[in-house]
């Protein structure tokens, strides 16, 4: 079950929105909608279901007017002999694709031997919980990977992996099969006093609160470890750029070819923006300097990294980024950020984030 809350439509009775699985003699793990003017009282659709794909979902997101679904194909349909992560479209929240987007997958794939039993190996359980941080989609995955010697469902083990998307639609791993929630950490080493693997089940849940980025997740499966539990990492720290030492020893690096990372083209208000980092481990021997490129990958004047103010923190999860002639940046065309590294220890800087936002007014950076 998904839920939505969008306190601007013109529709008082359809400001909250749920999208959920429904099994009865009419749908068997379809897709069904509801609305409620005070996410109290739900009045069902008159159209459920609303999906002909079976989806057993997780993840609800809404970019560009349109409403994103995801989860795992539920009956494990032809077309997929494992579980993956599936995505489904709306622009009203009633009417969904039938078509829906393969988004991420992780089972035996050719040329790796193939398996048909859908109950072994790696695959994807539910899709992913999403977290909307505007140019980005972070998404949290259940790992189901269960032992080819055995298709009980009592000798799987359950993770929680880290997707990334742009669109709502494709899935990518930073790191493939990283677990960034392992159920280790439930303090089961092999199994659990019941003598079942753990299994870890991923939610929407996900928030920033204070320095703090907190992820809810549960226990799938009598464990006896029900309730809900919650990961916690320093505020947007999942993972980092770094950079590596110089290949060569005694090698010295020229400005051009300095570590450093390189956005994706960003429009800008009229009113121009502010730039922060999420770094850490700063010094004066491990440097990090910013500047604006245009699409083309130009400096902008005013804006280059030989006019970019050092940073006087070692670490904090809003440095702003300042340059001699000011800290806005403006440009009617589409703009990039380039962070360089420098320094003798210039592999110790952290960055987890850049933020390109408005300063609000009485807000600290």
């Amino acid at each position: 079950m998904q839920r939505a809350y969008e306190p601007d439509d013109p529709d008082p009775a359809r400001r909250f929105k749920m999208f959920c699985e429904v099994e009865s003699e009419r749908s068997r793990n379809q897709g069904c909608v509801a609305f409620s003017a005070d996410g109290l009282r739900w009045k069902p659709s008159p159209r459920n279901p609303v999906t002909h794909t079976r989806i057993e979902n997780t993840g609800l997101v809404k970019r560009g007017g349109c409403y994103y679904v995801n989860g795992q194909n539920a009956g494990l349909d032809r077309a997929f002999q494992k579980r993956v992560l599936l995505t489904l479209a709306s622009y009203d929240f009633e009417h969904w694709t039938d078509a829906g987007v393969l988004g991420f997958r992780r089972d035996d794939v050719p040329p790796r031997p193939v398996h048909l039993n859908y109950q072994v190996g790696p695959q994807v359980h539910l899709g992913a919980g999403l977290w909307d941080r505007g140019n980005v989609i972070l998404g949290f995955y259940g790992q189901w990977n269960a032992p080819l010697q055995s298709d009980d469902r009592r000798d799987m083990r359950m993770d929680i992996g880290l997707l990334v998307s742009h669109d709502g639609l494709f899935y990518h791993e930073p790191i493939p099969d990283f677990r960034i929630i392992e159920s280790r950490e439930e303090g089961w080493r092999t199994v659990s006093p019941q003598g079942d693997p753990p299994r870890l089940a991923q939610g929407q849940g996900v928030v920033n609160l204070g320095d703090k980025t907190i992820k809810w997740y549960s226990i799938w499966g009598g464990q006896g470890g029900e309730g809900i539990r919650a990961a916690w990492w320093r505020r947007d720290r999942l993972g980092y750029f770094h950079a590596t030492r110089t290949p060569i020893e005694g090698q010295t690096w020229v400005d051009e070819l300095k570590p450093h990372f390189i956005s994706a083209p960003i429009r800008l208000p009229a009113g121009g923006r502010k730039v922060f980092l999420n770094a850490s481990h700063l010094s004066e021997h491990a440097r990090l300097a910013v500047e604006i490129l245009d699409e083309q990958f130009r400096p902008l004047p005013g804006r280059t990294a030989a006019e970019c103010e050092p940073f006087r923190d070692d670490s904090a999860f809003r440095l702003p980024v300042r340059w001699r002639t000011g800290d806005i940046v403006k440009s009617s065309q589409p703009i990039r950020i380039r962070v360089n590294f420098d320094g003798l220890r210039l592999e110790d800087a952290r960055v987890y984030a850049v933020y390109v936002e408005a300063l609000q007014c009485g807000a600290k950076p």
